[in-house]
């Protein structure tokens, strides 16, 4: 069965698609430069360490109003024909796997009849959920114009040359004004602080490299798994039990006919175990030969992480909870801990034969 993977967000109250090659970082929405020539759906440009990167809003692209910015809103970086682009959306929801028999290219569009169809490759129907399918090539409307706009720009940059409609007289408002005007003051600070720490260097950097990682809760704690090893996020089935088997495994689901063990984490993780609810979900995962399924209790984001701003693993973590951890970051007001699947898959107790 041919399957493509797509990561998976929230644009207002529908689900969008896009296949997950062409994307190359996500981040929380900073403050951007605002350019009135260029395109219409390009709000304006980023310093994105050192390069310019322009910003499109998904839904002035779509041929919708737009609704404003949020703090809360991401910027998903996209890479067709060797041209990056930044969309702005409003929540990463997940990634999952699709078979191409799961996705109808010439469906009866219902509701999304609003959203023009060259910019829809095909409507997935997954479980309950429907979610529109972007045609990435479609939704780059002037990769000419947007090649030219930056080359121009960090030309200028070399130079010291400020561009003509980056000059005072010709920006017509600025971010604030024109997309986040009830921003508060301590808003408009994080978006600020946001900007700054995307535009620095490489040089700027301890390490020059990002860490993409899913970004889940087990009890009242933020956890990541190391996003090359997830292949999708799923809903709770039903689960067959398995009988003699340790709390830690849960039982065995049919995932589109292939049998997945599922485990529980929380006993390892030295988490109190706690009852399913609605935003209970399933992340599957595989590394080498080994593929399972780990109940999450609710699945929050998919970030890209600098690897300068994660922290060995905490003294205060003793035992054989250590050797689990591959080190903590801060998230949200608060820390997250990245787990070493390798290391917990390895585990001989976890294989059930």
């Amino acid at each position: 069965m041919e399957e493509q993977s797509y990561l998976i967000f929230r644009l207002h109250n529908l689900l969008y698609g896009i296949q997950t090659s062409l994307v190359k970082e996500i981040f929380q929405l900073p403050e951007i430069t605002p350019i009135p020539e260029a395109p219409p759906d390009i709000i304006g440009i980023l310093n994105l360490r050192g390069a310019i990167l322009p910003i499109m809003h998904l839904e002035r692209r779509l041929g919708q109003p737009i609704s404003g910015c949020s703090p809360t809103d991401r910027v998903i970086v996209l890479e067709w024909q060797m041209i990056q682009v930044g969309i702005v959306i409003n929540e990463v929801l997940d990634v999952q796997t699709i078979p191409t028999t799961f996705i109808e290219t010439e469906p009866n569009y219902g509701r999304e009849t609003h959203i023009n169809t060259a910019f829809i490759s095909g409507i997935a129907k997954v479980a309950d959920k429907t979610i529109i399918l972007l045609n990435s090539e479609a939704l780059i409307r002037h990769p000419n114009e947007v090649a030219m706009m930056v080359w121009e720009t960090e030309a200028n940059q070399e130079e010291q040359i400020v561009p003509e409609t980056l000059q005072p007289d010709k920006i017509l408002s600025n971010f604030y004004d024109l997309y986040c005007p009830q921003a508060t003051i301590k808003q408009r600070d994080i978006f600020r602080q946001r900007a700054e720490e995307l535009g620095k260097s490489l040089e700027d950097l301890s390490i020059n490299a990002t860490v993409p990682l899913a970004v889940f809760s087990l009890g009242e704690e933020y956890w990541a798994f190391d996003l090359e090893f997830v292949k999708e996020f799923i809903k709770i089935h039903h689960i067959t039990p398995i009988p003699c088997c340790p709390n830690y495994i849960v039982g065995n689901i049919n995932l589109r006919g292939q049998i997945l063990t599922v485990v529980d984490l929380r006993p390892i993780l030295q988490v109190d175990s706690g009852n399913p609810t609605d935003n209970t979900q399933i992340i599957v995962i595989e590394i080498d030969d080994i593929k399972a399924g780990v109940v999450v209790d609710e699945i929050f984001d998919v970030l890209y992480f600098e690897q300068n701003k994660i922290s060995p693993t905490p003294t205060v973590v003793a035992g054989e909870l250590k050797n689990y951890i591959k080190g903590t970051m801060p998230y949200e007001q608060t820390m997250l801990t990245r787990i070493d699947l390798v290391r917990i898959l390895a585990e001989e107790r976890l294989v059930v034969k």
